[in-house]
């Protein structure tokens, strides 16, 4: 059944959405290479994707593992291709599934 459809919706890997004291938030990587924790509304949260409705803009960069070990104006690495795939695959490896 479709409820609505989101033109133009943004999205980020779901991974992505921490949840804090504050609420929703995601760590966006500055053009720096240092990051910061952004406040962000999500609209809907899947289990591959979340819909973000504010707190983002189109082509920013998101922090998609590794969360736990950073906090505002670290410093990191953007992986591609095989690094980036290989990490993913260790994350999904290490899933605890209820």
């Amino acid at each position: 059944m479709l409820i609505e459809t989101r033109q133009n919706a943004l999205s980020v890997a779901a991974t992505a959405v921490q949840q804090g004291p504050q609420g929703s938030y995601v760590y966006v990587i500055k053009p720096d290479g240092t990051v910061e924790n952004r406040a962000v509304k999500v609209a809907q949260l899947g289990a591959r994707v979340a819909v973000i409705d504010s707190g983002l803009q189109a082509n920013e960069q998101a922090v998609i593992s590794g969360q736990s070990r950073l906090q505002p104006g670290s410093s990191v690495t953007v992986l591609h291709g095989q690094a980036a795939q290989a990490l993913l695959n260790q994350d999904a490896q290490q899933t605890v599934i209820p």
